[in-house]
């Protein structure tokens, strides 16, 4: 009976941490929630994977990375109706507001937060796919020139083995690989 009232205890801490961590724009990884909460990996780790896997109310942002999931009512259908003499109409759902210039300007100002969070939101998505792109075609590269490098060296060694003449271009310097190797492509 105290496994299920520690369990349930548990999973409430996670939860409310996770949320903590939400409302103040933190990232919401295992670690975090390790920290803030006191419980151990194990545990925090079991509730996450549930919150995901089982109850869908959390999901995984990138990999370590995690969002709650808030559920909404469904929406509803919006119309915005201009007319000539300044006033406009807005119905939502079976919801009318007719509203005079003043209350249009009004709520604007309001909803102008809004509409720019949710574009600094995509920018910042946007941002972060293309950076993850770029570090994996960094990532490729570098594995491409330390495959070059090293097979230049080997046919360098080859090379030795064979006895070349030291005038020979591949002979003149294994430097070059090198300074390669430590130069700023590959750190």
């Amino acid at each position: 009976m105290t496994e299920g009232i520690q369990e349930k205890t548990n999973r409430s801490r996670v939860w409310t941490t996770i949320m903590e961590l939400h409302r103040n724009g933190q990232q919401i990884t295992r670690q975090r929630v390790i920290e803030l909460s006191g419980l151990t990996y194990h545990i925090v780790d079991g509730h996450i994977t549930n919150l995901i896997e089982r109850e869908g109310t959390l999901r995984r942002v990138i990999d370590g990375v995690f969002e709650p999931i808030m559920p909404f009512a469904e929406p509803r259908a919006i119309t915005v109706t201009d007319l000539p003499d300044g006033m406009m109409i807005v119905e939502i759902g079976d919801l009318v507001l007719t509203l005079s210039p003043v209350e249009v300007r009004m709520l604007a100002k309001r909803l102008q937060g809004d509409a720019q969070t949710a574009a600094n939101l995509q920018m910042q998505h946007d941002v972060g796919f293309l950076t993850h792109e770029v570090q994996l075609r960094l990532m490729r590269q570098r594995q491409e020139q330390n495959g070059l490098i090293e097979s230049l060296q080997a046919e360098i060694r080859a090379m030795k083995k064979k006895g070349a003449p030291p005038d020979h271009p591949r002979m003149a310097s294994q430097e070059p690989a090198t300074s390669i190797r430590q130069g700023s492509l590959l750190s």
